[in-house]
């Protein structure tokens, strides 16, 4: 069932002046070899990160619709043991 009981802690991601300092000059980079100016490549990687949002939000929505599916089995067995129980106790009366 997806990552039921088995998730691991989240990171927590902070952006400092040298992360932007980096991206930037990745970003200049790629213009400069592409002959572009920056305004497009950083447009482009925001499509580019607004895509890989969507993907993982679909991806999310996967195991979430596994482990619901997962849990409602679990309720199911869940309910016909307690039928089970009962006509076994209604049988002994």
């Amino acid at each position: 069932m997806g990552t039921l009981f088995d998730q691991k802690p989240r990171k927590n991601w902070d952006v400092d002046s040298s992360d932007i300092e980096f991206y930037l000059e990745q970003s200049l980079e790629i213009a400069k070899k592409l002959d572009v100016n920056l305004d497009q490549v950083l447009k482009t990687r925001e499509v580019i990160q607004r895509e890989r949002y969507n993907n993982l939000y679909v991806a999310n929505g996967v195991t979430f619709d596994e482990q619901m599916a997962g849990f409602g089995k679990l309720f199911q067995e869940l309910n016909q043991n307690l039928l089970d129980i009962y006509s076994l106790l209604d049988d002994k009366r």
